[in-house]
């Protein structure tokens, strides 16, 4: 496998692995703010889906730059962030909405830069 081809494996990794966390964490969002018969309504899931994949884009680098310790330490320690993250969102959301928002993207930011400086442990599947 080439250099090029582990960047690239590297990159959809890191890639699919943040919007599959904003995704999730945008309909816990959703089901938290408007409750989950909300979801059946015609504009709130297309509307969490495509903020959703916005912010994922936004968190892309972050998450190309974390998974350069191989996809092994994202896979160990993303549901740790998830849940903390989805945890902060159901307890904080009712309470103080722009605090939550500011501080979900700063603990999201934190929990991403530790990961990305998690040593790596033995070789790596692939990436």
């Amino acid at each position: 496998m080439t250099r090029g081809d582990k960047m690239l494996r590297r990159i959809l990794f890191g890639v699919g692995f943040s919007w599959l966390m904003s995704v999730t964490l945008g309909i816990v969002f959703a089901i938290s703010t408007f409750g989950r018969e909300a979801l059946a309504l015609p504009a709130v899931l297309p509307m969490t889906l495509s903020i959703s994949s916005l912010i994922s884009l936004l968190f892309s680098p972050l998450a190309v730059w974390a998974a350069r310790t191989g996809p092994r330490n994202l896979l160990i320690y993303s549901p740790a962030l998830w849940g903390i993250l989805a945890i902060h969102i159901v307890v904080g959301v009712n309470h103080w909405l722009p605090l939550t928002q500011a501080s979900l993207f700063a603990i999201a930011v934190v929990g991403t830069v530790i990961i990305g400086f998690i040593p790596r442990r033995g070789p790596e599947p692939f990436v």
